[in-house]
């Protein structure tokens, strides 16, 4: 039987969340509003964010390297063994320029490492979505 060796995709969801906050990197995937998840086949890669009726869906690998290199965001997710022998998972986020970490790591556990780095994009998203509020606040 062979394996799905395809990397997985960000969520509908955090699509379109990373559509709001500028995220315009080229991808093989997106969503189409009307119909649902959509390879596409053609290449080079397409950046599927300049429509109104299509979303981008980036692999998890790409949106985070996307948070690395254009906001300077590290995030990983790591594993930790606890007194009881169970497996626990969880994701850190530090400021690659500085490399101090913040005060967003180490706040929650997961059982799977798909759950802690699901947890870990979302926490970047959030973190943009704030920026970006504030600076339109002001």
């Amino acid at each position: 039987m062979e394996k799905n060796k395809a990397l997985p995709l960000v969520s509908f969801e955090q699509a379109k969340k990373l559509k709001e906050i500028g995220f315009d990197w080229k991808v093989r995937c997106y969503y189409d509003l009307s119909f649902g998840l959509f390879n596409y086949e053609g290449t080079p890669n397409h950046n599927f964010n300049n429509g109104a009726e299509t979303i981008s869906a980036p692999t998890f690998a790409l949106a985070l390297m996307r948070f690395r290199v254009e906001k300077g965001w590290f995030g990983n997710v790591d594993v930790l063994e606890n007194m009881d022998n169970k497996i626990r998972w969880f994701y850190d986020i530090k400021k690659v320029a500085d490399f101090v970490g913040t005060d967003k790591n180490l706040r929650s556990f997961f059982y799977t490492y798909k759950e802690a780095e699901t947890a870990l994009l979302d926490m970047l998203i959030d973190m943009e979505l704030e920026k970006k509020e504030a600076s339109n606040a002001t």
